[in-house]
């Protein structure tokens, strides 16, 4: 990841916070409630489920045609920890639902999140995670 797509999410992640702190009137959301904005920004439900089996090594799933966020309660025993992996979902939630929404300039910020490659795309959803999580503004 190069530092324009990481500019990129800072700002997408920072938009999303804004908008959070418009509809709420909360000027400071720390911790961050991602349940809370995927919620009322994107209309999403967030679930914990224990998935054990073949699944018992997965951290969350996003099912964007069921608008729907899954944190393996297997893998995530603390709050911090089910942030962070909703965090990361709802950016693969976000990427996948964003098609028809977005400018020019979103979709070359996009592409790299839409990589052939996992790794590239797990990376990205990484760093959106941690953008929203720890927004740059308070620790700049």
């Amino acid at each position: 990841m190069n530092l324009t797509q990481m500019r990129f999410i800072d700002e997408w992640t920072q938009e999303i916070l804004l908008q959070h702190a418009k509809v709420t009137e909360v000027a400071s959301i720390v911790p961050v409630p991602v349940d809370e904005i995927a919620m009322k920004q994107f209309r999403i439900r967030c679930e914990d489920e224990y998935l054990g089996g073949r699944l018992r090594r997965v951290y969350g799933l996003a099912f964007p045609h069921r608008r729907l966020l899954i944190v393996n309660s297997y893998q995530t025993q603390t709050p911090r920890e089910r942030r962070e992996v909703l965090a990361h979902e709802l950016c693969h939630f976000i990427v996948e639902t964003a098609r028809e929404m977005e400018t020019a300039e979103q979709a070359r910020g996009l592409a790299y999140l839409r990589s052939e490659s996992k790794l590239e795309r797990e990376s990205a959803a990484n760093y959106f995670a941690l953008s929203l999580l720890l927004p740059r503004a308070l620790i700049v």
